[in-house]
């Protein structure tokens, strides 16, 4: 059995977001149990966006969430470290539209989590089972998904932007306790 985890202390996070431009100070925050991932937008009044599909606006080159006009952009980064480091209970505070980039990569949300630390909490974790194979193709964009059942969680990614700068680029994760070690750079 395991058990939901949050991180230990606060951390955080400055930086200029790719798309906007915008200059954003972030600060992760412990959570109580079975809260889930909340971002508040600080500067518009601690507005509150749960990162749930369900909030998702947009998805054209970065993944944005938004409820009621308020939105906050580019949250795939964040998230793959928070995802990768197994948190499942946080408070994400940003004072502007967008999360900063970093480095482009997830790799220095996971090291700064990692360094505050992580906790295990009194709730249990649950978990969402695939029963059958799913399959997504856009035609348009040309990205397809499959998810199928394991008794693990795995991923294995392709990105082909027909770029000869960018070339093929291919990331493979076997189990989640490895992320920080072979995808949180990607």
């Amino acid at each position: 059995m395991e058990f939901q985890k949050t991180i230990k202390s606060a951390c955080y996070f400055s930086g200029y977001g790719i798309h906007t431009g915008v200059f954003s100070n972030m600060k992760l925050l412990p959570a109580e149990e079975n809260t889930g991932i909340t971002f508040i937008r600080t500067d518009l009044d601690n507005y509150n966006i749960k990162a749930d599909i369900e909030n998702v606006i947009n998805t054209d080159r970065s993944t944005s969430i938004g409820s009621q006009d308020v939105e906050i952009r580019t949250i795939e980064h964040i998230l793959a470290a928070v995802k990768g480091n197994e948190i499942d209970n946080l408070k994400i505070e940003i004072d502007n539209i967008e999360v900063p980039i970093l480095d482009g990569s997830s790799k220095e949300f996971s090291r700064q989590i990692q360094q505050v630390g992580i906790i295990n909490q009194n709730a249990k974790k649950e978990y969402f089972h695939i029963k059958k194979t799913i399959k997504y193709h856009d035609e348009k964009s040309g990205c397809k998904i499959f998810i199928e059942p394991d008794s693990d969680f795995k991923i294995k990614i392709k990105i082909d932007y027909k770029s000869k700068i960018l070339g093929v680029q291919e990331c493979e994760l076997n189990n989640i306790t490895k992320f920080n070690d072979t995808i949180s750079d990607a």
